[in-house]
């Protein structure tokens, strides 16, 4: 999917290169809006690794397939000389009979070393072997998205052709959650404990901020009258996110997630005139971003069950106070929407 992405915007800046852009003339301002309802889907992972002597991968948890129904509105603004501004907000809710979401975690972070095993636990290490996995559910949660940005309008072909240079700055936070935990694998406890763990629920609530670079543009064919337009933006974010893993209220372990990355946004559409400045089409939208290494911090860990030992191989459990190191975090997402949009090309 990647690939096919950085070709459709390979042949984009190909025809840009060609065309021979100039300043656009408008005698008015032109203002557009945009209103669009659609279907999203996300994918989420994140891994942190262990502390001192132990850099591999300890601990992993994916979100897979969450499916939300989002609402997005834009706003585009040109001056009289050309000065661009574009804004965007959006909602989304991850719930519903057909929204699923998948936890799975790999915890060999708390795993005591000896001379006489540290060479086969090491291995171990090495070969990122579960000491548990536990899968759940997620059937609540939101996601918000918002970004604005400046930019300067060129034009090619007696304005059939628009194409803008743009700066800005976005914002998106994901609220995502874990609900009907059940072990399926288990290699710390005999005899093995696996099925439902009752009463366990995760939160995880990352946030994604930063500047980004990139264009829009616009292109008219005259038959059928059709509208393709599209956004390419390269983004370099700030990550922070809180979690939460609360297990009967007896284990309750709350952590913060800090690091940075970056990302790459595709924007592709096309809108059919209805009339009268009205515009009906849709739009499809890729993101994919990637964090560096990071902050693992636990900021509280609460354990008053009657065997505390019991969450042991399958639950964090690191000191308050003391990072770890958060090894990566990926998230990619796509969408699809029906937009409906008025245009005023007054002149």
């Amino acid at each position: 999917m990647r690939k096919l992405w950085m070709g459709i915007i390979g042949a984009v800046l190909g025809f840009l290169a060609n065309l021979p852009l100039e300043a656009a003339e408008f005698w008015n301002p032109i203002l557009n809006a945009e209103l669009t309802a659609g279907y999203r889907q996300d994918n989420f992972s994140w891994a942190m690794s262990g502390l001192h002597n132990f850099p591999n991968e300890l601990w992993r948890m994916n979100w897979k397939g969450v499916q939300i129904f989002e609402v997005t509105s834009q706003w585009s603004y040109t001056s009289c000389n050309n000065y661009y501004i574009r804004a965007n907000g959006g909602w989304g809710t991850i719930g519903g009979a057909s929204v699923t979401a998948r936890g799975r975690d790999h915890n060999i972070a708390n795993t005591s070393f000896t001379s006489s095993n540290a060479s086969s636990s090491a291995d171990s290490l090495k070969h990122h072997n579960p000491f548990s996995r536990i899968h759940g559910d997620s059937r609540d949660g939101n996601v918000w998205d918002g970004s604005a940005c400046v930019g300067y309008q060129w034009m090619s072909n007696g304005r059939r052709f628009i194409f803008m240079p743009v700066v800005g700055y976005s914002y998106h936070a994901l609220n995502y959650q874990m609900d009907k935990g059940r072990q399926v694998f288990n290699s710390m406890d005999f005899p093995i404990l696996l099925g439902p763990i009752h009463d366990l629920h995760v939160n995880y609530r990352p946030r994604i901020q930063g500047p980004f670079v990139g264009f829009d543009f616009n292109t008219i064919l005259e038959m059928p009258c059709v509208l393709l337009f599209g956004t390419v933006e390269f983004h370099w974010d700030q990550y922070r996110a809180n979690g939460r893993w609360n297990f009967q209220d007896q284990f309750v372990n709350s952590w913060h997630d800090s690091t940075s990355g970056k990302g790459l946004w595709v924007n592709l559409g096309f809108n059919y005139r209805m009339g009268c400045n009205w515009y009906l089409g849709v739009i499809g939208t890729y993101r994919n971003w990637h964090g560096r290494k990071g902050r693992h911090v636990t900021r509280s860990l609460k354990n008053t069950l009657e065997e505390p030992d019991q969450v042991f191989g399958t639950m964090p459990a690191f000191p308050p106070g003391e990072h770890t190191h958060l090894k990566r975090v990926q998230w990619n997402s796509w969408s699809v929407s029906a937009t409906l949009d008025f245009r005023f090309w007054e002149d």
